[in-house]
């Protein structure tokens, strides 16, 4: 068995509030560091998982949902670092479980896009209970 198929892995439960975002960012910049991640790609894994985290804590304050954690998994492998951020939205009953406005959907439009285009791989997935999963995979690059 390869260490290819048994990743190191590390969690970080944060509170859904934007102030500890920067410690998501700052964990995840470690962990990048690690890997043999160019300068670049390092930041635009920090700066990709700071705007997944604004996101899910935009839609649990849009929501008023009752999310009060962020768990945030990275997943090393050789190759690559896999990312989840899961929210957990204790009210299943919530109708306001979406965007509000356009202003919203065009504002989130704009992030999404803009985390594409600074990782390899990008979803979200509404996972049973109502909870969410954001996952974000940066590969590094052979030289």
């Amino acid at each position: 068995m390869s260490s290819e198929c048994i990743p190191a892995t590390i969690e970080l439960k944060i509170p859904c509030k934007a102030e500890f975002v920067s410690i998501a960012r700052l964990t995840v910049l470690g962990i990048s560091n690690r890997l043999k991640f160019t300068y670049d790609d390092i930041e635009d894994i920090r700066l990709a998982v700071g705007e997944a985290c604004a996101l899910s804590i935009d839609k649990s304050n849009h929501a008023n949902n009752g999310v009060t954690e962020l768990l945030i998994t990275s997943n090393v492998y050789d190759d690559r670092l896999s990312i989840t951020i899961e929210d957990i939205i204790n009210d299943s009953n919530n109708p306001k479980n979406c965007i509000e406005s356009l202003e919203d959907y065009d504002r989130d439009e704009i992030v999404i896009s803009l985390i594409h285009s600074l990782v390899d791989e990008y979803t979200v997935e509404q996972l049973n209970d109502n909870r969410s999963m954001t996952r974000i995979t940066k590969f590094v690059e052979k030289k």
